[in-house]
């Protein structure tokens, strides 16, 4: 989850918030906290030089976990709900290789 916000693209998130019905002023308004940002960092020797941040949420913006739990939801509702996702591993373990008999595990 280390780079969780940097994940989420701009383009897919506003297909979520309009998954959610959210009114086009609030959407242009949300997308344009993140679009064409210029950032600066601050390092214990002083600030970087500005640049222009790609894709993604910042982090430390207060509306970014809310924008990320929009984003991820349907992903996240489908890992909860589906009983058989994921996969199976089985093993066929030797019993007795004189005889060549094996027992499945998994």
């Amino acid at each position: 989850m280390k780079k969780a916000f940097d994940s989420v693209s701009l383009k897919m998130l506003e297909k979520a918030l309009e998954r959610i019905k959210l009114p086009m002023s609030t959407k242009k308004f949300l997308l344009n906290l993140f679009n064409s940002r210029r950032i600066k960092v601050i390092t214990s020797f002083s600030l970087t030089q500005e640049f222009t941040a790609e894709d993604g949420l910042d982090q430390g913006e207060v509306v970014s976990p809310l924008l990320w739990r929009i984003f991820y939801d349907p992903l996240l509702y489908e890992i909860q709900n589906k009983r058989k996702l994921g996969y199976e591993m089985s093993l066929d373990w030797p019993t007795n290789l004189n005889y060549n008999k094996f027992q499945k595990m998994s």
